[in-house]
């Protein structure tokens, strides 16, 4: 005797067992057998264009210009002038937050950091925008003399924030002869 199973009723089965075997892989899929409990980094998305960007100092070594009516404390005797460059480099809207300089004398001894808040990048030519596209330029000058050195190294950090939000850091030195 052979067992007759309706055809409609086969079909059925299949179909159902499809479904519950899908269900069950994608059960599985989800859980996890470890117990790590390490939290999960966000995920970071880049646009098409690389953002590297890149500060500098227009010359590695700069002279310490004297100034005239020094008077130490209040005015001191040496004014280092240095440019600083920030190149964009794709970052879109790049904004320099802070720059900070700290002077070294050949002895050793430290003048205390100087912090530039925020700072207004200067254009020769064109607008801002322009600017954007190739190297932010910051005139800044150091005072030194009183109780240090007139020779020695600048030591100078930029810290800049980019239209994504994403924070640049940037470590430069400029001997003072």
């Amino acid at each position: 005797m052979t067992n007759y199973i309706p055809s409609g009723l086969l079909r059925g089965s299949r179909q159902c067992a499809i479904g519950v075997l899908a269900a069950v892989a994608l059960a599985a899929s989800a859980c996890s057998d470890s117990d790590t409990a390490a939290p999960t980094n966000p995920t970071s998305f880049s646009t098409s264009a690389q953002t590297n960007v890149v500060f500098s100092t227009g010359s590695t070594t700069v002279a310490a210009v004297p100034v005239f009516n020094a008077s130490c404390p209040t005015v001191a005797p040496f004014r280092v002038p240095i440019f600083v460059f920030a190149s964009p480099g794709g970052a879109a809207s790049l904004v320099v937050t802070k720059i900070q300089l700290q002077f070294t004398d050949t002895s050793g001894v430290q003048m205390p950091a100087v912090t530039l808040a925020a700072p207004v990048p200067i254009t020769q030519f064109g607008d801002a925008l322009e600017a954007s596209r190739d190297a932010l330029q910051f005139p800044v000058s150091l005072d030194i003399g009183c109780g240090v050195g007139r020779f020695g190294t600048v030591v100078i950090i930029v810290d800049a924030r980019d239209g994504h939000g994403r924070r640049h850091s940037g470590r430069m030195s400029v001997n003072v002869r």
